[in-house]
């Protein structure tokens, strides 16, 4: 197995905007590419192709074996291996690869910022010797100790002053100039979170990187990454939250100065290429969602922004002193006004209620009779989850009254379920910002997800729209609370089931857990992109497990981004073991909204509304 850093064509960490510039003079030979690092993920790659005088960009991620593979691809031991398959044959690629896009001699592959593959190699050959393996897992083992040895990198670079603390990390600032872009990082706590200490306009600013329980590194509500070296490189190439992109760093008193690199030039164009060198392409900022002049904000933290400033965002149950368990309301307080729809036992009607000497705009399920067989023990029992639950995407219980009929008392999303929102106001809402209420939805699965909760009817019209800014998943009528040592809920019944939101593991065993609810989002997810379309439409439930079984999915809608519909694709794996839990699929909705918000992403347009078979 050869290793992929000796290779002329491997490009290191460099973003989807370098590599574009690097291709620029070979963007009309279609085949063009280079290999490069992921930058979102350790030991993972991507693919930079040319094609149609276009460039595409290919994921080439590691799966559950250790093998590489592009989206619904061959599986391959190494980025050498991919590369010598795809100059054969096209094999899921627009075209073959045929002029690879090489490196001068002597410039080096860029791991992060300031690291260049000889040290990782030498990092990586320190944590082979400490760990005890031979040799030979360098290469069989890259991914797996570039992680551990990127954990620990970031104590050779200049820039880390260690435990440090923030009054003298200001001074080293001033002591080192004070100029904008000037920053270090240093050590919090010994659970691995850090500092990043940035000088702009004359002060200092300081952004704390936390790691969350899967041990990723985020600034909050930023980007994730695996470790410090990642996010470095990250906010050095573009501000994405910081007041500006990292600029110089700021040197460590005890750090010991090594020689210059070189820096990184141009490829030389094919022979007897004489074209003139074009300048690489820009795109446009995105609009800031205030309109108007100001700043030119990212949409994405506009609208996460105002969603926080909507009413709703921050917890009732802080505003009122509410306990978490199912609270007793006085029917007296509550006054009934007009029907919002009908639920499975009765109405659903927007009313107010009295509470602590405040009126507060409720939403109400009222039983049709209590002579429906069960109802009152079934609205009981959703009281109990929903009580049990508090987050911001999440309608919240307020209490219920138990006179007859009885009542569930629940916070009001005045605006109704998403999926009728959007076919409403399909001309007035962006695809961004789509993509923005979706990855909401996912942050909320991923709260039910650690709360160990399946939602088990996760659908747009169970997704309710607060604001333009804000949703909020509803309805856990038939949501179950998986017990301790349980992996999955098993139904007694079928029931009155909604099909086209199931996995094939719910429809043929009654089994759910959070990996049926994922596919769920998937759908979900489709409805959102289609503006309120019917998922599978037109077809039947046998129809359907027959399509499901014969490999085929639902196509993209039209105009839906490609990494949107990959996502789609991704929570529809037939295996549950292969779908994603929530956390990687919130993290690949926040992937989407960096693309969408680029302005440079390509469609799913030109295939089946419908359904298309894998590929």
């Amino acid at each position: 197995m050869q290793d992929v850093e000796e290779q002329p064509w491997f490009h290191g960490r460099i973003s989807r905007e370098e590599a574009e510039a690097l291709l620029e003079n070979y963007r009309n030979l279609d085949g063009a590419w280079l290999i490069r690092d992921s930058t979102s993920k350790t030991g993972d790659y991507a693919l930079s192709l040319c094609f149609h005088s276009n460039f595409y960009h290919y994921q080439l991620t590691h799966q559950g074996n250790g093998l590489l593979s592009i989206e619904d691809g061959q599986r391959f031991e190494s980025p050498v291996d991919f590369v010598n398959h795809h100059r054969r044959v096209e094999d899921g690629l627009l075209c073959r690869l045929s002029t690879p896009c090489n490196r001068l001699p002597g410039v080096h592959v860029r791991v992060y910022r300031g690291v260049d593959f000889e040290e990782m190699r030498k990092a990586k050959r320190d944590t082979v010797a400490s760990l005890g393996y031979a040799p030979q897992a360098l290469i069989k083992l890259r991914s797996k100790l570039e992680e551990l040895a990127s954990e620990m990198l970031h104590t050779k670079q200049p820039w880390f002053h260690g435990e440090v603390s923030r009054d003298e990390a200001e001074s080293r600032l001033r002591a080192a100039g004070f100029r904008n872009g000037l920053f270090l990082a240093r050590e919090r706590d010994s659970k691995g979170s850090f500092a990043l200490g940035l000088v702009f306009k004359g002060q200092v600013y300081h952004y704390l990187l936390d790691r969350d329980r899967y041990g990723q590194l985020s600034i909050t509500d930023g980007r994730k990454f695996d470790n410090l070296m990642q996010a470095v490189d990250h906010y050095s190439r573009k501000a994405d939250g910081l007041l500006c992109p990292l600029g110089d760093g700021c040197t460590s008193p005890s750090f010991v100065h090594s020689a210059p690199r070189d820096r990184r030039r141009p490829p030389p164009l094919p022979d007897g290429d004489t074209k003139p060198t074009v300048a690489p392409r820009r795109f446009p900022p995105v609009p800031s969602a205030r309109g108007g002049g100001g700043a030119n904000v990212p949409l994405s933290q506009e609208i996460l922004h105002q969603a926080k400033k909507t009413e709703g965002y921050h917890s009732i149950y802080d505003t009122f002193n509410l306990s978490r368990t199912t609270t007793r309301l006085r029917k007296d307080n509550l006054a009934l006004k007009t029907e919002l729809g009908a639920g499975q036992f009765g109405s659903v009607m927007k009313g107010i209620y009295n509470m602590q000497g405040k009126t507060v705009q409720v939403a109400v399920k009222t039983l049709k009779s209590d002579d429906v067989p069960n109802a009152r023990a079934e609205i009981l029992k959703e009281a109990d989850a929903m009580a049990k639950l508090d987050h911001p995407h999440i309608v919240r219980l307020i209490g219920v009254c138990h006179d007859s009929p009885i009542m569930l008392v629940l916070e009001l999303c005045q605006h109704g379920p998403l999926n009728k929102y959007l076919k409403q106001n399909s001309g007035r809402v962006p695809i961004l910002r789509v993509v923005n209420l979706m990855t909401q939805v996912s942050d909320g699965m991923v709260y039910l997800e650690r709360s160990r909760f399946v939602h088990r009817d996760l659908a747009a019209r169970n997704v309710l729209v607060v604001s333009d800014n804000l949703v909020k998943i509803s309805d856990f009528g038939m949501s179950r609370a998986l017990g301790l040592g349980s992996d999955y809920y098993k139904a007694d019944t079928t029931g009155k089931w909604p099909l086209k939101w199931y996995a094939p593991e719910c429809i043929y065993y009654f089994r759910f857990d959070s990996k049926s609810d994922v596919w769920s989002f998937g759908v979900t997810l489709w409805e959102a992109v289609s503006y309120g379309g019917r998922p599978y439409k037109g077809m039947k439930g046998a129809d359907i497990l027959k399509m499901l079984e014969n490999g085929e999915r639902m196509g993209p809608p039209e105009g839906c981004p490609r990494c949107v519909y990959q996502a789609m694709k991704k929570c529809w794996e037939f295996d549950k073991r292969n779908r994603p839990g929530f956390n990687e699929v919130k993290a690949m909705m926040e992937d989407c909204i960096r693309e969408v918000e680029s302005g440079d992403y390509s469609t799913g347009s030109g295939e089946s509304p419908y359904y298309i078979g894998r590929r």
